[in-house]
């Protein structure tokens, strides 16, 4: 039996024990019956990047909390600037986690990406 069957719960006993309920990955207590044992947050990063947001904290805590590239301080909660929030960075052909930037550079580099521009071509076009 895999660990999602055995870990199932009915929605009664889910509001009955609703206090004792937490998140598998990251002890979290805003589990929802539709995440099956995951908090919003790690249902989402696993269905997105894979990682749960544990992961994803000790990723953005070995970056010093700040973008990858720009060295700009970043929130992984919402601020009121979108320039300071922490985007997780991944190839959208794999998949594959790269690192955690802050908003501007992940669509920056978003960009690029999807345009196909070589590196070499901007450094040419900036770098008179």
């Amino acid at each position: 039996m895999c660990e999602d069957e055995t870990m199932r719960v009915s929605w009664k006993e889910l509001q009955k024990n609703k206090k004792k309920l937490r998140c598998l990955h990251c002890n979290s207590t805003n589990v929802s019956f539709q995440t099956k044992n995951k908090c919003k947050k790690c249902a989402n990063y696993i269905s997105r990047y894979g990682l749960n947001s544990t992961q994803i904290q000790e990723m953005y805590a070995a970056q010093n909390r700040k973008c990858f590239l720009c060295d700009r301080n970043i929130f992984l909660e919402k601020q009121k600037k979108v320039a300071n929030l922490a985007c997780v960075d991944h190839d959208h052909k794999t998949g594959k986690v790269r690192s955690i930037l802050c908003h501007q550079c992940n669509v920056t580099i978003g960009y690029i990406e999807n345009r196909q521009i070589s590196a070499e071509k901007i450094k040419i076009y900036l770098v008179p």
